[in-house]
C-alpha cells in the first residue's frame, strides 16, 4: 500500500502549553519558525481551528483535513468528489489515541503551511490548529475558556466539535465568551464587524438521521431548531442571541458514527478500511466546505486583512497577558486584540513615514529648516492615516497609541536629521577641499605667470642688447674683415630663431675680436 507523503512525516508544533496549573506559556521559537517564513509571511491567511470537549475525535478529524490539503494544494491533484482512497495509505498527522484520558495539551499548529489560490487570483496560506479538549476533569473552567478563547481569536474558522447534539452546557460554554463579544460590539455602535468570523458546529456520531439527514442540510435544520425555536424561554433566547452576535457566520454539519474500531479499538492506527464508509462519505463532503478554494475564509480583524506575519505578533500579544501566572479576564483579551490592531496600524504609519522621508533625503542634501518642514508634513500624513484607520478599541486607548506613534516618528526624524547632517558635513568638507584646491591652483598659475613675465622681459632685454651689440660690431668690422662679418651674421641668424644668452654672445664676439687681432 502506497503511503501518502506528508512532508517527510512532520509533526505538529506546540505553540501554547500549560506549565503549571494556571500558567499558559507561548513557545515563540515554534511560532516564529512557522509564521515568519519569508515566502509566506506577507500572504493572507486562513486559520482553521478545531475545539470542543476532550476525547471527541478532534485530532482524528484534523487528519482528514491534512489529507485533503496535501492532495489539493501540495501535490496539486484534481480532487474528485470521492477523494478518500485506501491506496493513499492510513490517516496520519496529528496524534490521537483511544481511551478516556486527555491527549492533546495546549494548542498545536501544523508546521506545514499550504498555499491556495482563491477564485480572485490571490494566494492564501492555510494553517491548521488543534486545541486541548475542554472539561477534562484536570483543567479549570477558566483555563478551558482561555484555550478556547485564544484559538477562536486566532482562527478565521472555528470548528466546534461536539458529540451527539448541542446541549445547553455547550451553549453556556460559548456564551462564556459573550462578554468579549459585547465589549467588542460596544466600542463603536455603528460598527458592523463581528468579533469572530466563522463558527461551524460539527456534531459527531449523529444518531437521529431519521429526524434530520446527515450533512449540511440536516445541520442547518438542526441549527434553526436550536436558535430559532419559537417556544424558547427568554433567558435561553438571550443566550442564543449573544452567541449569534459573536460570529459573522454560524453553520452546522451532522456527521455519522465512524465505527466501533475507530471509537474503541486500541489497535486502530488510521487504516481507512477500518472506518465506516458512510462516515468517509460525509467527511468527503464536509472537508471541502471548509478548505476548497471557493470556501476558504481569510482572516480579517476589525475589517483589515491579516497576514501570516501579523498573526505571529497577534498571538504574542494575547499570550503576554498570561505572564503573571493567571489567565486574563475576557476584557484583557479584548485589550490584547485592541493592542494588536493599534500596533499593526502604527507599523503601517511608520513604514509610510519612512518611505516618504527616504524619498526626500536619499539622493539629496537638505538644509535643516527645509528638512524639518518636510518632517512635519510627512508626520502629519502618517498620524492622520493612523487616526483614519479603524481600530478595535476605545478612543482613549487609541490616543495613547497615537502619542507613542508621534514619539516614534520624532525618533525616526532625529535619525534622518543626523543622516542629513553627516551628508551636509561631508559635502561641506568636499566643498572646502575643492575651494582650497582652486586657491592653490590659482596661486600656482599666478606664480607661473609672474615667472613667465620675468622670463619674457629678461629675454626681450637680452634680444635688445644683442641687437645693439651686433649692430655695433657690424658697423665696426663690416668694411674690415669678411670673416668677422660672417660670424656676426651667423649670430644674428641664430638670435632670430632662439633667444641667445648674453654670455654666449660675448664669447662669440670675443672670438671675433681675436680673429681681428690676428
Amino acid at each position: 500500500m502506497k503511503q501518502l507523503s506528508l512532508a517527510e512525516d512532520p509533526c505538529p508544533k506546540q505553540i501554547l502549553e500549560f506549565q503549571s496549573e494556571s500558567k499558559i506559556v507561548l513557545n515563540e521559537e515554534n511560532l516564529r519558525e512557522i509564521l515568519l517564513q519569508p515566502a509566506i509571511k506577507n500572504k493572507q491567511v486562513c486559520i482553521v481551528s478545531i475545539a470542543g470537549t476532550f476525547r471527541q475525535g478532534k485530532s482524528f478529524m484534523l487528519n482528514f483535513f491534512l489529507r485533503y490539503l496535501t492532495l489539493k494544494y501540495k501535490l496539486k491533484k484534481s480532487v474528485p468528489q470521492n477523494w478518500i482512497n485506501v491506496e493513499d495509505g492510513d490517516i496520519s498527522g496529528f496524534p490521537w489515541k483511544c481511551g478516556s484520558e486527555r491527549h492533546t495539551l495546549g494548542i498545536l499548529m501544523w508546521p506545514e503551511v499550504f498555499i491556495a489560490e482563491i477564485p480572485s487570483g490571490e494566494e492564501v496560506a492555510i494553517i491548521l490548529l488543534d486545541t486541548q479538549g475542554t472539561f477534562d476533569n484536570q483543567t479549570t473552567k477558566q483555563n478551558c475558556a482561555g484555550i478556547f478563547a485564544i484559538s477562536t481569536l486566532i482562527s478565521s474558522v472555528q470548528v466546534y466539535n461536539l458529540k451527539d447534539k448541542i446541549t445547553q452546557l455547550d451553549l453556556e460554554h460559548l456564551e462564556y465568551f459573550s462578554e468579549y463579544g459585547r465589549l467588542t460590539l460596544n466600542t463603536d455602535s455603528s460598527s458592523t464587524h463581528f468579533p469572530f468570523q466563522s463558527l461551524c458546529f460539527l456534531i459527531r456520531d449523529w444518531q437521529y438521521s431519521f429526524e434530520r439527514n446527515f450533512g449540511t442540510k440536516g445541520g442547518e435544520e438542526f441549527l434553526n431548531h436550536i436558535f430559532l425555536a419559537p417556544d424558547t424561554p427568554l433567558t435561553l433566547k438571550q443566550q442564543n442571541d449573544n452567541i449569534r452576535n459573536l460570529f459573522e457566520k454560524i453553520t452546522c454539519f451532522l456527521m455519522p458514527f465512524p465505527g466501533e474500531k475507530v471509537a474503541s479499538a486500541p489497535s486502530f492506527q488510521g487504516n481507512l478500511e477500518d472506518i465506516e464508509q458512510n462516515f468517509l462519505k460525509y467527511v468527503e463532503e464536509f472537508v471541502p466546505l471548509i478548505l476548497a478554494p471557493e470556501n476558504l475564509v481569510a482572516k480579517i480583524s476589525n475589517g483589515n486583512k491579516v497576514k501570516v506575519g501579523d498573526l505571529f505578533y497577534f498571538i504574542k500579544n494575547c499570550c503576554k497577558y498570561f505572564a503573571d501566572q493567571k489567565l486574563p479576564q475576557l476584557s484583557s483579551l479584548f485589550m490584547a486584540t485592541s493592542e494588536f490592531h493599534c500596533e499593526i496600524a502604527s507599523e503601517e504609519c511608520l513604514s509610510m513615514y519612512k518611505k516618504l522621508m527616504e524619498s526626500h533625503v536619499r539622493d539629496k542634501v537638505l538644509d535643516e529648516d527645509h528638512l524639518y518642514v518636510l518632517h512635519c508634513n510627512e508626520k502629519t500624513k502618517a498620524v492622520d492615516h493612523f487616526k483614519n484607520t479603524p481600530i478595535f478599541g476605545n478612543e482613549h486607548f487609541k490616543r495613547s497609541y497615537e502619542t507613542v506613534l508621534e514619539l516614534k516618528l520624532q525618533e525616526m526624524f532625529l535619525l534622518y536629521e543626523k543622516f542629513n547632517k553627516t551628508k551636509l558635513s561631508v559635502q561641506q568638507a568636499l566643498e572646502n577641499q575643492k575651494q582650497q584646491h582652486d586657491e592653490d591652483l590659482m596661486q600656482s598659475l599666478e606664480k607661473m605667470a609672474s615667472h613667465h613675465q620675468m622670463k619674457k622681459k629678461y629675454i626681450e632685454d637680452n634680444i635688445e642688447q644683442n641687437e645693439k651689440m651686433l649692430g655695433a660690431y657690424r658697423n665696426k668690422y663690416e668694411s674690415r674683415d669678411p670673416k668677422i662679418m660672417e660670424q656676426v651674421e651667423r649670430v644674428q641668424r641664430l638670435s632670430e630663431k632662439e633667444p641667445v644668452q648674453k654670455s654666449l654672445l660675448w664669447q662669440i664676439l670675443d672670438y671675433c675680436s681675436c680673429l681681428k687681432t690676428n
